[in-house]
């Protein structure tokens, strides 16, 4: 009975210094709390045993097992979805002794994220690696619906028309065969149900940027010789143009330029066509080869009056009147005028001729009588004997007028020189379609 009322005693004295410690501790005199705590703790009858089993790791607690759910992206992580070969039978027998909770919500979202990995890497090969048939298996294994298979590839199909562009873009840089390109783009056709004019649509677009791209690069050439000309005529039908379509293909102003430079690499060779109706009255063995409009600039000195100047004395004679005399001078002054006077310039086989409305201002000038001729930035100043005829021309023709009037010159004292017949035989040989 003694031994009885002592443990309910020390429990009670236990409990109540246990508590003691709690406004301690709110105080903030952990010592002091920690001090009676822990005596609470060893008056209670039951603590000291407890506590040896712990040490002594008699004590033993049964913890139940806990089962989590399945979390897709970490088991499909760890899935080799592009080299297992057996992939349905790796799944199953993982999903098997899997200790994670596995619902019909988990098995979906599994599956789901499988089949779009696995389009996602047959995007990337062209579908070209099997990835076809482990779609099916995938499908059957998770009984994924008609619906379902569709929306995760709707989710995919830009980038399925990303690669189809990649493809016909890499068979343009590096001249795959077209059946290498062709065997890949049907397989992401069939498998996205892509439509043919889709993909036709593509391979049109591709094609007009890569050729954009060369021809703007080819028109910044200053010239384009034949052989420039015939390398721009492989390339068009290598994109899969006709050269003839080139007008359709292409801007106005690349056009322009391309024209402009293989008009320079002729003018500069020697190589002329001859221009019919025009003012002129061309001599019998005569041709007309570049009719330009522009101005002829004439600087000329006009009188716009006299300035006045000089000095006088005056003597006084009276109160009101005094008598006086002076001198000056008159000075005429003078100011430059540039006159400008329209018409057209001509080069011929023979001359250079500047046709005015005002006949007094237009001059002509054998190639004999030229001394030389001066090359502005916007014009041309021709030279004999002590005059100067000046024209101003539009920018883009200056450099072909001078180029061509120097061919032209060179021509006339040598029909056949070495220059024009290496130009002819160039051109025999290569293409002419600009």
């Amino acid at each position: 009975m003694k031994k009885q009322v002592i443990y309910v005693i020390r429990w009670i004295v236990g409990i109540a210094m246990i508590l003691l410690t709690i406004g301690a501790f709110v105080s903030e005199d952990y010592l002091a709390g920690s001090i009676v705590l822990l005596s609470g703790l060893f008056l209670i009858p039951d603590f000291v045993p407890l506590l040896n089993k712990i040490i002594t790791r008699q004590l033993s607690f049964k913890l139940p097992k806990l089962k989590l759910p399945l979390m897709a992206e970490r088991f499909v992580r760890d899935l080799d979805l592009v080299n297992d070969l057996n992939l349905i039978e790796t799944i199953d027998n993982r999903l098997k002794h899997s200790n994670k909770i596995i619902d019909k919500g988990a098995m979906k979202s599994t599956g789901h994220l499988i089949y779009r990995q696995i389009a996602g890497n047959g995007i990337n090969s062209a579908f070209s690696k099997g990835e076809m048939e482990k779609l099916k298996s995938i499908s059957t294994y998770f009984h994924l619906t008609y619906q379902q298979e569709s929306a995760i590839k709707r989710s995919l199909t830009e980038k399925a028309l990303a690669k189809i562009e990649n493809l016909q873009s890499e068979s343009f840089d590096q001249n795959y065969p077209q059946d290498y390109v062709s065997a890949r783009i049907e397989n992401l056709k069939v498998a996205f149900s892509i439509s043919k004019e889709t993909v036709e649509e593509i391979r049109k677009k591709t094609g007009q940027k890569k050729l954009t791209e060369f021809l703007e690069k080819e028109s910044n050439w200053r010239i384009i010789s034949p052989e420039g000309e015939t390398a721009i005529f492989n390339e068009i039908k290598r994109l899969g143009y006709s050269p003839a379509l080139l007008p359709q293909l292409t801007t106005q102003k690349t056009m322009t330029q391309l024209k402009r430079a293989k008009m320079l690499w002729r003018f500069e060779n020697g190589v002329f066509s001859a221009i019919d109706g025009t003012d002129l009255n061309l001599n019998p063995s005569e041709t007309c080869y570049l009719n330009y409009g522009g101005e002829r600039l004439e600087l000329e000195t006009v009188m716009q009056g006299y300035s006045l100047n000089g000095g006088g004395l005056s003597f006084p004679v009276t109160k009101h009147i005094s008598v006086g005399g002076g001198y000056a001078n008159a000075k005429p002054v003078s100011k430059d005028v540039l006159n400008r006077f329209k018409g057209t310039l001509y080069l011929t086989s023979q001359r250079v001729v500047f046709l005015s409305s005002l006949n007094t201002k237009s001059f002509q000038i054998y190639f004999k009588d030229l001394l030389s001729f001066n090359l502005h930035s916007d014009g041309l100043e021709f030279i004999v004997d002590q005059n100067f005829f000046t024209v101003q021309l539009e920018t883009n023709s200056v450099e072909l007028y001078a180029a061509a009037l120097t061919s032209a010159i060179r021509n006339s004292f040598d029909e056949n020189n070495n220059m024009l017949s290496m130009a002819k035989s160039e051109m025999e040989k290569g293409e002419d379609f600009i």
